[in-house]
């Protein structure tokens, strides 16, 4: 017995990755158009690497834009351990100190 696989026209795999990109869950999505996640997933990579190569500057664009996060975060991140060292040093100071009597 031999399996044949089914094609599927470039219109419905622009329909479910248009639909992936809003979906909650691929594999949900993936399940109700009766085909695997990896499949959903290769066409949507797939898709991808076609814009990229019909609009270079815009794979600039979104590089450009995720550095740009990237350095926002790194800042909170570094403003966030701040706080967090400032805490502590007020735990230490404020904390009765362990091993020692208090002279009472």
């Amino acid at each position: 017995m031999s399996q044949t696989r089914k094609v599927y026209d470039r219109e419905f795999k622009l329909r479910a990755v248009e639909r992936s990109h809003k979906a909650a869950s691929i594999p949900a999505l993936a399940k109700e158009l009766g085909i695997q996640p990896g499949l959903l997933y290769s066409w949507r990579n797939a898709i991808a690497r076609e814009e990229a190569k019909r609009n270079p500057g815009q794979e600039a664009k979104k590089i450009k834009a995720m550095k740009a996060k990237n350095a926002r975060m790194k800042k909170q991140i570094a403003k966030i351990q701040a706080e967090i060292d400032e805490i502590r040093k007020s735990i230490e100071i404020f904390s009765p100190k362990r091993g020692k009597s208090t002279g009472a």
